[in-house]
């Protein structure tokens, strides 16, 4: 009898090891499946939030372009009618022959 019972608790020991084995390599497997979900959502985060800055970037961006075509606007507003016609005329202004030195690579007249 007594052969039996150590028996017994030889072949449940063997069992629960198994089981707690099994169970340890499911919990493994879980914890390593969590923590790659949580570096795909810091992924996830992180890229978000890197096109967030992004599409803050090109707002401010198209904000300063907005100002300087309005500047532009108002410079080109301010310019005397009668200096547009004579640049339009094809009689060159000190600022029309120091825009075309400057695109042809000259030094500026004195």
């Amino acid at each position: 009898m007594m052969k039996t019972q150590q028996l017994n608790y030889l072949l449940t020991a063997i069992v629960v090891a198994l089981v707690l084995g099994v169970v340890m390599r499911e919990v493994q497997h879980r914890a390593k499946m969590d923590a790659r979900d949580a570096a795909d959502e810091l992924w996830r985060v992180q890229a978000q939030a890197k096109v967030d800055s992004l599409t803050m970037q090109n707002a401010r961006l198209i904000d300063e372009a907005h100002r300087a075509i309005w500047t532009a606007d108002s410079i080109v507003t301010s310019i005397p009618v009668d200096r547009y016609h004579e640049a339009r005329k094809g009689i060159p202004t000190a600022s029309d022959q120091a825009l075309k030195d400057v695109i042809l690579w000259k030094r500026p007249r004195p």
